[in-house]
């Protein structure tokens, strides 16, 4: 009897060996399948946006590296999986669902005015607040790195190095001036201009050396995190790396000098771009040089004692409490309505109210010129609807009227764009205000340099039935339209004029009065359609 007994025991611990053993394979099955579930809902939920970082990446050499971003992240994430199962997890589900709500509305912001940077902000503050809300703060902070890495392959570093362009344009010519002097070539520096005895070379933004440091950094930053273990040797391996690049940048400049100098000529082309590359790898041998001599140098120092980290604790307000067991559905609802949403933005394009050729030719005393083959200094690339024309007052005046007409926007098809030549034609304009028929009537009024002298100019964006002088205005009437009437077309008028004497140059004089005049006469062409 008691060996039946002992054999039954034996028997039944056994199975409730086993049956833990099943639950525990079962439990970790689950937790990658809803793992597995949120990650499709995020791809359809940022499918757009992640093709629009896949085309950036592909089309601008400055944020090339962003192809190897995510990997990386990944690696660093993976290189976490130790520390984080030590870590008991702690759902953070109402700071998670605030985060992830907050995610959304950049998400919708992002692509309804068309804006990259925003949508790819939303992408990584959505890993963020799902990572809270599934696992809490301790697991965040775990991998706060990894995630914040990922900013690298988002075109929002352009923000803050514009401000430097300028000057390291000037210092890098300074410094090519003084290299090529060095060696003796007979050259001296204005702004931006490097003269030589047979050419005159500029150096342009993309030659400024700011371009290189994203790349130097994207790579030095997660090379230090993995291979060092010292902030202040991490530290001095991006500081370095960075500055190998600016002065390899400087090399190359001066030797683009050199080859002027003894060939003339423009530097451009296949060689050029092999050059641009060149200063990168430069950078990159650099960090692993210097990777493998600050490792070397840690390696000589006593081994530090790491305290062991644990888990921080959180406010009971923002933990999991009680009948919140699967934080994940409320994850996926989430993401589920924010993708709901996101369908209804699609919208169709919107065609003019009336053909743009028909506009009159002759408006107050201005009358059309027969068709001639002058061309508009600033146009849209991608208008749908384009009209080109130039009138004449019974003075002698000449206005050339552009306007480009986009019945629908997305990525690389933008009305309000903040490229390089968007930024030279708001730098030389103010933005004024006059009132037309009782309604605010915004533009930006200046002077355009041309061969023969200055040329006055007058441009506006038109949205929704009304202008819009600056970028930021523009941009935010666009979102706000698509996001009310679910349309996003708009049209840019340019007015450029030509004066009959090389002393009437007033801009207020004549072409302030002819746009004045025109306004009422677009709008009625343009429409105000919904959408």
């Amino acid at each position: 009897m008691a060996a039946r007994l002992s054999s039954s025991t034996a028997s039944w611990s056994a199975t409730t060996r086993l049956a833990s053993h099943w639950r525990g394979q079962s439990a970790a099955t689950d937790g990658w399948w809803q793992l597995g579930l949120l990650a499709c809902l995020g791809l359809l939920l940022y499918a757009s946006t992640l093709k629009g970082l896949w085309d950036v990446w592909w089309s601008r050499p400055t944020y090339a590296h962003g192809v190897v971003v995510p990997f990386i992240s990944l690696y660093l994430i993976w290189k976490q999986r130790r520390r984080v199962q030590s870590l008991p997890p702690r759902p953070a589900v109402a700071l998670g669902l605030l985060g992830m709500t907050g995610s959304l509305v950049m998400l919708m912001i992002g692509e309804a005015g068309n804006i990259i940077a925003v949508g790819g902000l939303s992408f990584i503050a959505m890993l963020v607040s799902v990572t809270t809300l599934l696992f809490g703060l301790s697991y965040l902070r775990a991998y706060a790195f990894p995630i914040a890495y990922l900013v690298f392959m988002v075109p929002v570093l352009d923000i803050l190095i514009k401000p430097l362009q300028w000057p390291a344009q000037l210092v890098t010519a300074a410094m090519a001036v003084t290299l090529l002097q060095t060696i003796g070539i007979p050259t001296f520096r204005e702004g931006i201009y490097i003269h030589l005895p047979n050419v005159v070379a500029e150096v342009a933004p993309g030659c400024s050396g700011l371009n290189f440091m994203i790349s130097i950094l994207a790579l030095g930053l997660p090379l230090g995190y993995v291979a060092l273990s010292s902030m202040r040797s991490r530290i001095i391996l991006v500081v370095a790396g960075v500055l190998i690049a600016i002065v390899a940048n400087w090399v190359r400049v001066a030797l683009i000098g050199v080859h002027n100098y003894l060939w003339g000529g423009g530097l451009y082309g296949p060689f050029h771009l092999f050059q641009a590359m060149a200063v990168d790898w430069v950078g990159f041998v650099g960090l692993i040089a210097g990777t493998w001599v600050l490792s070397a140098l840690e390696a000589r120092r006593p081994a530090a004692t790491w305290p062991v980290a644990s888990s921080p604790s959180e406010p009971g307000w923002i933990r999991s409490q009680g009948g919140l067991e699967r934080p994940w559905i409320l994850a996926a609802i989430w993401m589920l309505v924010g993708l709901l949403f996101s369908l209804t933005l699609d919208h169709a394009p919107v065609e003019p109210a009336h053909d743009l050729s028909l506009i009159p030719t002759r408006i107050g005393e201005w009358t059309a010129v027969p068709s001639t083959n002058e061309r508009p200094f600033f146009t849209l690339d991608e208008a749908d609807h384009t009209l080109i024309r130039t009138y004449r007052d019974p003075q002698g005046h000449r206005i050339g009227l552009y306007v480009g007409y986009l019945s629908t926007q997305e990525q690389g098809r933008e009305l309000v764009n903040f490229d390089a030549r968007f930024d030279q034609l708001h730098r030389l304009a103010e933005e004024r205000s006059e009132m037309v028929d009782g309604t605010p009537f915004a533009h930006n009024r200046g002077l355009w340099m041309t061969q023969e002298g200055q040329m006055p100019v007058l441009y506006w964006y038109e949205i929704g039935g009304r202008s819009h002088a600056g970028r930021y205005a523009a941009k935010w009437a666009t979102i706000t339209r698509v996001l009310e009437h679910r349309g996003s077309h708009g049209a840019f008028i340019l007015l450029s004029g030509s004066a009959p004497h090389e002393e009437n140059r007033d801009i207020a004089e004549w072409v302030t009065p002819f746009a004045k005049t025109l306004l009422p006469v677009i709008r009625q062409h343009l429409g105000s359609g919904e959408g």
